[in-house]
């Protein structure tokens, strides 16, 4: 998996966790079976979740203030944020037996795909030519602390628009990891 740093500007830090994306997706890909396979998926669902989040509350904003059709790039990365969480919800509902699961895990993966590689060809360029570097390494730093907090899981009754899904997000992120230590203290 690629090193995050603390010292990596937003941009780095973004872009490393869509290649750590692409590693989980090479190895479900790669024919994994399984609770390997399973527990990839949820490593992949934590991930996902965590990266949208800080995405979301840091920033999307800073296109829509940076960008003159800011409010519009923000609103289509949020659009596709929202899909891919519809699907990651109904992945988590479905048995891997179920007929519909890999159908479903690969629609995630090819959005995923997508999304991350619109961010790196068409926003992240435009928004490194906009800001200062100073800049950039302090919205890194609040990416970072945001990913801490974000939930680990998606949730059916979490809105998906701003801001309420901020102001919900990191209540849900502290119900996830309670959740997750106590899964793990059972085992």
């Amino acid at each position: 998996m690629p090193e995050h740093s603390d010292n990596d500007d937003v941009l780095v830090e973004l872009t490393k966790d869509h290649d750590e994306m692409r590693e989980l997706f090479a190895v479900l890909r790669g024919g994994v079976q399984g609770e390997q396979r399973e527990e990839t998926v949820r490593q992949l669902t934590v991930e996902v979740i965590r990266h949208a989040v800080a995405e979301e509350a840091q920033l999307y904003p800073l296109l829509r203030k940076v960008f003159p059709n800011g409010d519009e790039v923000a609103d289509h990365e949020i659009e596709e944020h929202s899909e891919v969480e519809v699907l990651l919800k109904k992945l988590e509902k479905l048995d891997p037996s179920d007929a519909e699961y890999e159908p479903t895990l690969t629609q995630v993966m090819n959005d995923l795909e997508h999304h991350a590689t619109d961010e790196e060809t068409n926003v992240f360029p435009s928004l490194r030519a906009k800001l200062p570097e100073s800049e950039l390494k302090e919205l890194g730093d609040k990416v970072r602390t945001t990913k801490k907090v974000a939930p680990t899981h998606p949730h059916p009754a979490a809105p998906d628009t701003p801001p309420w899904n901020k102001l919900a997000g990191p209540m849900a992120g502290l119900v996830d990891r309670a959740r997750d230590a106590f899964s793990s203290h059972k085992s």
